[in-house]
């Protein structure tokens, strides 16, 4: 068994007759391991993982705790703290999922379309009051008319009714086993596709991450419904991706109380993108930015085509 302080072992008891072995504690009491595999502490994946590996590489990590344990080197190999790692997260998705699956089984169907009526209600957008908004204007610095951000298409949604949510698609690149001598064409590599999603909620934030889209909004569902957050506001914040923006539209067609963003970070890429493609020339491009650029962060999207 492999603990915060080193490594123990222990000794195991079988009872058998004329029939063969009756009864084995190795087998009976705690669930069999392959051949080099160790019964892990939770002292010992708090500091070999939680503390370890998700901060730094396997290699250091292993140096790491077989110092801090006093045990030699090779007691802890690397691939040996990968493997313990990869196992473990692997049982705490799978946990995560038959979670997902106890709570969203009489509220979804299995594409993620509401069944429970209950849980739909409170779909009216709640926004801050009117009040709140002239006197907040009125304390800002703008040279813009207070009637223009007033009448914002976009509603300022009070924020303790408001559910912030921030989904994007993760590729990276995915790193091999072993390493090989000769270079790795662009076309030779693999990568690990996988979407996170970001929730917030006052002063509260939670990250869940799946294997695609359909997985994570699965488990974003059975968070909301865990949590009691349907009939809030849902803000939805996404990078453009077309697919992710139609899997969500699918995915929460039967709640009303939902808004899809394009993030400020993508926003002004893509329209860079687009000048850039329409007008000859940096500075004539960074130009009509500097006049666009305020529009859009003001919601004033009906002055842009006032610009000459």
């Amino acid at each position: 068994m492999d603990g915060a302080v080193g490594r123990f072992m222990f000794n195991t008891h079988f009872a058998f007759d004329k029939n063969g072995v009756r009864f084995d504690s190795s087998r009976s009491i705690f669930t069999p391991l392959k051949p080099k595999q160790f019964y892990l502490t939770t002292g010992y994946k708090e500091l070999a993982m939680i503390m370890g590996d998700t901060e730094e590489s396997f290699r250091k990590t292993s140096k790491l705790i077989n110092h801090i344990r006093c045990q030699p080197e090779n007691i802890t190999p690397h691939r040996t703290l990968h493997d313990q790692t990869q196992k473990e997260g692997a049982e705490l998705i799978e946990c995560l999922k038959q979670k997902a699956d106890d709570i969203n089984r009489d509220n979804f169907t299995a594409d993620g379309v509401c069944i429970n009526p209950e849980i739909s209600r409170g779909d009216e957008p709640i926004s801050i009051p009117m009040e709140r908004i002239r006197k907040a204007i009125s304390e800002c610095n703008s040279c813009y008319n207070p009637i223009e951000l007033m009448n914002n298409p976009v509603i300022c949604e009070e924020p303790s009714e408001t559910v912030n949510i921030t989904i994007d698609d993760v590729t990276p690149k995915r790193q091999k086993d072993t390493r090989q001598s000769p270079k790795v064409t662009e076309h030779g590599r693999k990568y690990v596709h996988d979407t996170l999603c970001h929730i917030e909620f006052i002063d509260k934030k939670y990250v869940l991450a799946g294997d695609c889209t359909k997985t994570c909004l699965w488990l974003l569902s059975a968070f909301l419904l865990h949590n009691s957050l349907f009939g809030k506001r849902l803000q939805i914040f996404i990078d453009g991706h077309r697919a992710l923006n139609a899997a969500i539209v699918k995915h929460f067609e039967w709640y009303k109380n939902m808004q899809i963003i394009l993030d400020w970070f993508h926003l002004c890429k893509k329209f860079k993108e687009e000048l850039s493609m329409a007008m000859k020339g940096r500075a004539l491009r960074n130009a009509v930015l500097e006049e666009i650029m305020p529009l859009l962060w003001h919601g004033l999207t009906n002055k842009g085509s006032a610009l000459k």
